[in-house]
């Protein structure tokens, strides 16, 4: 375990201070990777007067900024328009999936398709659920509202005459029964 340490020790030294030895090398691929990755993140639309800012360059695709902004200002102009950077992500993407730069790059766009797909099928699951519940949700409801009213009238009269109501009938004066009723019987005014 000492030797690795002391091994890459001297290796990183060796490194620093010798002049033709480059460093940091980096893949070809990496940068068209990263630039299709940054490429979907939206641009700041507002502009400020105070901007702090850090940026570097790999190779010629590749230029990475970031920016802090200390309020937005109203003088001053717009960072980057939408419609600039939304036509830079799709020709970057179209490049990506016709494997114009690299196959990573082609992998990578593969992969953030099928992740948009599945999301929308997710999606679509989840509404498909939600219109199967509403659905059986209405059937319970015409059930017991409509197609059963027959049998509910029936249970309630059959209950009623459980409870030994009894019938009571109206007459006039020829003896002819004019109305029945279900329940107490009429009350008479005592006037």
């Amino acid at each position: 375990m000492m030797i690795v340490k002391r091994a890459i020790s001297q290796l990183l030294l060796f490194i620093v201070f010798c002049d033709h030895v480059k460093s940091l090398i980096i893949p070809e691929e990496l940068p068209t990777i990263l630039s299709l990755i940054y490429s979907n993140i939206p641009p700041i639309k507002k502009g400020t007067d105070s901007r702090l800012g850090v940026g570097f360059r790999l190779g010629e695709h590749a230029d990475f900024q970031i920016l802090v902004e200390l309020g937005p200002q109203t003088e001053t102009d717009p960072i980057g328009t939408s419609n600039d950077a939304k036509r830079r992500r799709d020709a970057a993407f179209n490049a990506a999936m016709k494997g114009e730069l690299g196959p990573l790059a082609q992998a990578v766009a593969k992969y953030q398709i099928e992740r948009k797909i599945q999301k929308e099928m997710d999606k679509l699951k989840v509404m498909e659920e939600k219109l199967k519940k509403l659905q059986i949700e209405d059937t319970k409801d015409q059930d017991t509202v409509s197609s059963n009213w027959l049998t509910k009238w029936r249970k309630e009269m059959s209950q009623l005459s459980k409870d030994n109501m009894p019938l009571s009938s109206a007459q006039n004066g020829d003896d002819k029964i004019i109305q029945q009723r279900i329940g107490k019987p009429l009350v008479k005014s005592i006037v």
